[in-house]
């Protein structure tokens, strides 16, 4: 198989799993924060209290799968996966996973709706849509070729 074949299955694979993981950690960490919703949950410093830390699933931090906190903002966590591309190399992906809006700083002001990770991505569809994006480009490059001598947009 092709190196870019290769790529695209890897990169396939690497999304898919981190949607997948993402999935299942939103509906995991919405169960521990909904009932601390209008409380103080950080530290000065931005990192969780204590008490609410314990209550927290071990991260998996392994080559392939990476669970991290990233926001100073907004109570949120990405998922980082790899696939390998063939022997010698591998694709990432990183998905965001936002669980809840902070206010003051750190107090969970309210949960975030849940975000549409999909799953179910296919190489083929992937390279298919490559496909129709280039000659979707091509079509445009031709189109405005013939405009030329007018611009693409009309000034006055």
């Amino acid at each position: 198989m092709e190196r870019r074949a290769l790529a695209t299955r890897a990169k396939v694979e690497a999304v898919n799993a981190a949607n997948e993981h993402a999935n299942k950690l939103y509906a995991e960490l919405v169960k521990i924060f909904e009932p601390l919703v209008g409380q103080k949950i950080l530290k000065a410093d931005g990192t969780l209290l204590a008490k609410v830390q314990a209550l927290l699933p071990e991260f998996p931090c392994t080559p392939s799968l990476m669970v991290y906190n990233v926001s100073d903002y907004s109570l949120a966590w990405t998922v980082k996966t790899n696939a390998m591309v063939g022997d010698s190399s591998c694709l990432y992906h990183e998905t965001t996973v936002y669980i809840g809006e902070l206010s003051n700083g750190n107090t969970l002001a309210k949960i975030t709706p849940p975000q549409e990770h999909p799953t179910g991505y296919k190489a083929e569809d992937v390279e298919e849509l490559r496909a129709k994006v280039k000659a979707a480009k091509e079509r445009y490059e031709n189109l405005k070729s013939k405009l030329f001598p007018f611009g693409e947009f009309f000034d006055n």
